[in-house]
């Protein structure tokens, strides 16, 4: 039997009794967690809940309303996923992704006392790092978008740009998160004490090496980047070398 709490924010968990960490992980802008983290349950040592988290407004919660501000969005992931802190657990956020973890943990350290065991940011500067380049509009046209995209982000996700209908829908969903990133500021404030993991891509114009580095501020433990080929999107076209690489990490 499942030994902990359903949430609607988990897209999946294993009814393992075994389990001693869970991953809690957070996909990019305008992307699903279990469409991106898929392949990373499937690897995940028994032992390690791989848990993609699955924002409102992007299947299979398309029909709520997405969220457009950052601590609000915190606000409600500490709500949703606080029941499954049952065990330790560790967070992996990826661009977007990367500040929403960062922002989650020091809410959860500031309310509850309790702090990852690790946090990975990836393809993210550091959030006091200034942008490379503007956020994109979300209210531009789709083409127009699409064209932001490709000149910020060095394209679509592989996965989505060979189909136009997954073109519209990662559109629609991107334009909420865009607003996140828009709108947020960063705060100062206590360093974590947990390590802390910046993972680049050797291409990514957005997350250079300096803004890497810069992650190094926001912890009091150890500190570590690694840069992997590609871009972006590394997280695709590495995708096994950077579940290897985390999982290291864990065990």
């Amino acid at each position: 039997m499942r030994s902990v709490p359903m949430s609607n924010w988990v897209a999946a968990q294993r009814d393992d009794a075994a389990c001693r960490l869970r991953l809690f992980c957070i996909p990019y802008a305008g992307a699903g967690g279990y469409s991106v983290f898929k392949r990373w349950i499937e690897l995940a040592p028994p032992e390690i809940d791989v848990c993609p988290i699955e924002l409102p407004g992007r299947w299979p919660r398309r029909a709520e309303a997405p969220f457009k501000r950052m601590a609000d969005l915190i606000e409600a992931l500490v709500d949703g996923i606080g029941p499954l802190l049952s065990h330790r657990f560790a967070l992996f956020g990826y661009s977007l992704g990367g500040l929403v973890a960062f922002e989650l943990a020091r809410r959860w350290r500031e309310i509850a006392g309790v702090e990852p065991c690790r946090l990975f940011v990836a393809a993210r500067s550091a959030p006091q790092c200034p942008r490379a380049t503007p956020t994109p509009d979300p209210n531009l046209p789709t083409d127009a978008l699409v064209g932001e995209i490709e000149r910020c982000y060095g394209g679509l996700p592989p996965v989505v740009r060979s189909d136009p209908v997954l073109v519209e829908i990662f559109i629609d969903m991107l334009r909420a998160d865009l607003e996140i990133l828009r709108g947020y500021r960063y705060t100062q404030g206590d360093a974590l004490s947990c390590p802390i993991h910046a993972y680049g891509g050797e291409n990514d114009r957005l997350t250079p090496m300096s803004g890497l580095e810069a992650w190094r501020e926001h912890t009091a433990g150890h500190f570590e980047v690694r840069v992997f080929a590609g871009h972006h999107f590394f997280i695709q076209s590495q995708e096994e070398a950077v579940i290897g690489e985390v999982m290291k990490k864990l065990m």
